[in-house]
């Protein structure tokens, strides 16, 4: 069967499996015009292997950007030739580290951007040739260190010998090198034993889908769209499109004409919204009450804003908060001329919601920026990419059919009765200005 959609697969690599032996395996099931995968994984170590499939390979160089997280097992008393367990042991030693303050110590050395020797067993190549053909031949050859970054390294376990970490770092970074390197600073000898990739960018372990689990394949496609929800966008016209295609190089004077340009676009559809809204305020019979943000923080715990309500009369706590563009929260306290709203980004928040056409419900939560996740969404329900999300009529504060966002991701779980999809927010919650609040009364 040809597959002509063009996305991501996120597997979670099983153990002693290639990343190869993932791509032969998906495969199996269809032809692709072009499929590969961004970011090896060793065959000892499980999660997160991004697979591109036909056009969406074009941004392989791209995913290279993106900060990784892993779970890490690391051994202390010996040392192997690949700095895990696929080498041979070539050395051991009693000499165990068991002050965890030394060891918290000697890690903070790895914290920043740091020079890092990769292992003489890895796929990089050097004079057209891989380093592990070298070591295979027992061909001596310098190895050049690189600078990698890596951002914390947290320890979660140590019962000795056995030290687990959860370090984040960028791409390059080498855990077995580390492994092997933190053996030696603790004067020991050490190899990682055990290794998974828990997060990828914007991607986390509970995203992956297993390898045996990936049919119906069409299903478990994410568009490539969702490695750029974070990234400010820039907006051709037709003419423009076809100049950048014809090879046009835009000035900062072009640029800045186009952002103008692009902002009179950004006001039309705000007030494409208002419209929207106050055919919502006519048939409803809700009044819509303006107020302007003033500060942002926590309180008691709640990720909230304030917002200057001026004199109206009439809001109380749970009325419901907007944006020109959609729901962004609810007010929990009031008083006399401003107000706190919670909002969506709150990890205490839930919202009931619908997606359009199917009329599938679920139940909302904030994931990181403007991304969501609707959970209880059942497996049969027929949802896909770009289908909006609006309030539910299950929703005990919100009336029903405010607008919410997209949907931009689909994720089957493995209990094989519900499926999470991911939604990206109409409105953007780090740049709120002008909010409504929401309150019953007749127009």
């Amino acid at each position: 069967m040809a597959f002509q959609n063009s996305g991501i697969f996120i597997i979670n690599k099983p153990f002693q499996w290639t990343s190869n032996d993932v791509i032969r395996k998906i495969k199996s099931n269809c032809k692709f015009k072009k499929i590969g995968h961004a970011g090896t994984l060793d065959p000892l170590a499980t999660g997160i292997l991004p697979i591109l499939v036909n056009d969406s390979t074009k941004y392989f160089d791209y995913f290279q950007t993106f900060k990784k997280s892993y779970l890490a097992e690391i051994k202390f008393g010996f040392s192997t030739s690949s700095y895990d367990l696929e080498g041979d042991i070539d050395a051991k030693t009693d000499n165990i580290p068991q002050n965890i303050d030394l060891i918290k110590e000697k890690i903070s050395y790895f914290i920043g951007s740091i020079k890092q020797v990769p292992p003489k067993y890895s796929a990089i190549k050097k004079n057209g040739k891989r380093l592990y053909d070298y070591a295979r031949n027992d061909e001596d050859i310098e190895i050049e260190s690189r600078e990698v970054e890596v951002s914390e390294i947290k320890i979660i376990d140590w019962k000795t010998p056995i030290l687990k970490v959860i370090i984040n770092c960028s791409s390059g970074f080498y855990v077995r090198s580390f492994a092997n390197d933190l053996g030696k600073k603790l004067g020991s000898l050490a190899v990682l034993t055990s290794l998974s990739r828990i997060n990828y960018g914007p991607f986390e372990i509970k995203d992956s889908i297993n390898i045996e689990n990936i049919n119906p394949i069409e299903k478990k496609l994410i568009s490539i769209d969702s490695i750029f929800l974070s990234n400010k966008k820039l907006v051709f016209d037709v003419d423009m499109e076809k100049s950048y295609y014809n090879g046009k190089v835009f000035t900062s004077e072009n640029l800045k004409l186009r952002l103008e340009n692009e902002l009179l676009y950004s006001n039309k559809i705000e007030n494409d919204y208002l419209r929207e809204f106050l055919n919502f305020q006519d048939r409803e019979k809700y009044k819509f009450v303006g107020s302007d943000v003033i500060s942002r923080g926590n309180i008691s715990n709640l990720n909230t804003i304030l917002i200057d309500r001026g004199f109206s009369s009439g809001i109380k706590e749970n009325d419901p908060v907007l944006s020109s563009k959609g729901v962004i929260g609810k007010i929990v306290t009031s008083s006399q001329n401003t107000a706190v709203v919670q909002l969506i980004s709150d990890g205490n928040f839930r919202l009931s919601v619908r997606i359009m056409p199917s009329e599938a419900e679920g139940i909302l939560r904030w994931r990181n920026d403007t991304i969501c996740d609707i959970f209880e969404i059942k497996k049969t329900s027929d949802v896909n990419i770009g289908d909006l999300v609006v309030t539910s009529n299950l929703s005990t504060y919100f009336p029903p059919s405010l607008p919410v966002g997209e949907i931009v991701g689909i994720h089957d779980k493995s209990d094989n009765f519900n499926k999470v999809v991911r939604l990206k927010l109409h409105s953007d919650l780090s740049k709120l200005n002008q909010l409504f609040v929401i309150i019953e009364g007749d127009n």
